[in-house]
C-alpha cells in the first residue's frame, strides 16, 4: 500500500490490520521529514484479537526498521570454519536456558590459534572477536528447521509463535551473515536499524487497551501487571462438552513419537479427523516419516511450503479425497481449516487433536485438548 492509501486507511473510524504492520507504520513514520508525510493519527484505543499471544507472548520481539547497505564482513566464513573445530564441554560452555554459550581459556586458545590472531580480545581485534561469537551463537543456539529454515538460497526466520516464516525478519546483521556462512550460502547485503520498537511498548501508546482470546485466563496476573489490563471471563454459549486430558510425559523423545503414532493408529480410519500438534519444523517432519512408514495417509502443515499448506488449508471439510490426518507446526493454522461441508461426515463423529511437543515446552497459545 502506498502511503496514501494507508493515511486513508488511519483516517476511517475503524482500522483493520495487524499488531506488527501498524507498528512498523510507527516506525516509518519516526522516519518522515514532513508532517505530510505521517500516516497514523493521534491513538485512541485499540481492540486486540488474540489479546495473551500479541501482549504476552509477543510483546517483547522487537520491530526493527532497517535501511542503508553495508557489506557482509568475510570474517564470517573463516569464523564458522573455526567454531566447527571447537567441541561442547572442552572449548566452549552452554547456557541452554539463558540462552548463551562461551568460550573456555582451551577454546580461546584454540580459536586463536585456528584465526592466526595472537590475542583475540585485543582492541584492534574487535571485528574478529565480534565474529568469532556471533558464529559459535549461530551453530550451538540455533537450530536449522527449529529456529530457521533455509529456503531458495536464503536464511528464512520461524516464527517460534505461529510455527511459520516471519516475514522480513531477520537477526542483527552480524548473526544473520554468521548464519548464511554456517549453511554455506551466499553471505547477502545487511542493512543499518533506524528504528525499533516493542509491541508491548508500541500497544502501551494508546490510552484505552482491550482485547479478547479463548485463553487469557491463565495469562491474567500478567496481564494485570504489564498493562493494567483485568481479565473477565465470558461463559460458553452451550456447556462444554470437550474432554481435557491430562499430559503425558515420555523418559525419551522416541518414546513419545511411538505413543503418539499408537494413539492415532487407535482412532478410526473415517469420520474423525486427527489434528497433531509440534513445536518445531523438524519434529513435524520426523513425526510425518513415521506417519508415512506406518501406512498412514497424513498431511504435513508448516513452514518448509506456505503455499502448498495454503492449498492443503483450503480443501479442508469435503469428504471426497480429504485427508483425516494433520501435522502441524503450533497450531498455527488449525483455526483456518474451516469449510461450509462438514469436517466429520459420521453421526457422532469428533476431532481429535493433541499436542507432541517437548517435555517443559508446552505450545505458546494453545491447550493440546482445544
Amino acid at each position: 500500500m502506498s502511503a496514501a492509501e494507508r493515511r486513508r486507511a488511519y483516517d476511517c473510524d475503524i482500522t483493520y490490520l495487524t499488531a506488527n504492520e501498524a507498528g512498523f507504520d510507527y516506525l516509518r513514520d519516526g522516519l518522515a521529514l514532513r508532517v505530510d508525510d505521517l500516516v497514523q493519527r493521534p491513538y485512541q484505543a485499540v481492540l486486540i484479537d488474540e489479546a495473551d499471544s500479541i501482549l504476552i507472548d509477543e510483546a517483547r520481539i522487537p520491530l526493527v526498521i532497517a535501511g542503508g547497505v553495508a557489506p557482509p564482513h568475510k570474517l564470517a566464513h573463516l569464523m564458522a570454519v573455526v567454531v566447527r573445530q571447537l567441541a561442547a564441554g572442552r572449548d566452549y560452555r552452554l547456557d541452554e536456558h539463558g540462552r548463551n554459550v562461551f568460550l573456555t581459556d582451551q577454546g580461546i586458545a584454540r580459536a586463536e590459534a585456528a584465526a592466526g590472531c595472537p590475542n583475540i580480545y585485543a582492541p584492534a581485534n574487535e571485528l574478529v572477536l565480534m565474529a568469532l561469537q556471533n558464529a559459535l551463537h549461530a551453530t550451538v543456539l540455533l537450530r536449522r528447521d527449529v529456529d530457521y529454515i533455509v529456503k531458495s538460497g536464503r536464511i528464512e526466520l520461524v516464527d517460534e509463535f505461529k510455527g511459520r516464516i516471519a516475514e522480513n525478519r531477520r537477526w542483527p546483521a552480524g548473526l544473520q551473515t554468521a548464519i548464511e556462512a554456517k549453511e554455506g550460502l551466499d553471505l547477502q547485503q545487511q542493512g543499518r536499524i533506524l528504528g525499533s520498537i516493542t509491541l508491548q511498548n508500541f500497544i502501551s501508546l494508546y490510552p484505552k487497551i482491550c482485547g479478547m482470546t479463548g485463553t487469557a485466563a491463565t495469562q491474567a496476573q500478567e496481564l494485570k501487571d504489564f498493562y493494567g489490563l483485568e481479565v473477565v471471563e465470558i461463559p460458553t454459549n452451550r456447556p462444554v462438552i470437550r474432554a481435557d486430558e491430562p499430559d503425558v510425559v515420555f523418559p525419551t523423545r522416541a518414546d513419545k513419537e511411538k505413543a503418539v503414532v499408537g494413539q492415532i493408529l487407535k482412532v478410526p480410519q473415517h469420520g474423525q479427523p486427527v489434528l497433531v500438534g509440534t513445536a518445531s519444523v523438524a519434529e513435524s517432519e520426523r513425526l510425518g516419516a513415521l506417519l508415512s512408514n506406518t501406512g498412514i495417509q497424513h498431511e504435513v502443515l508448516n513452514a518448509r511450503d506456505d503455499e502448498r499448506e495454503a492449498r492443503i488449508v483450503a480443501r479442508a471439510g469435503p469428504a471426497a479425497g480429504r485427508t483425516s490426518r494433520w501435522v502441524a507446526t503450533m497450531f498455527a493454522r488449525s483455526g483456518d481449516c474451516t469449510s461450509s461441508e462438514p469436517i466429520a461426515t459420521k453421526p457422532g463423529a469428533s476431532t481429535t487433536s493433541f499436542a507432541a511437543a517437548p517435555a517443559g515446552r508446552a505450545i505458546p497459545g494453545r491447550r493440546a485438548s482445544s
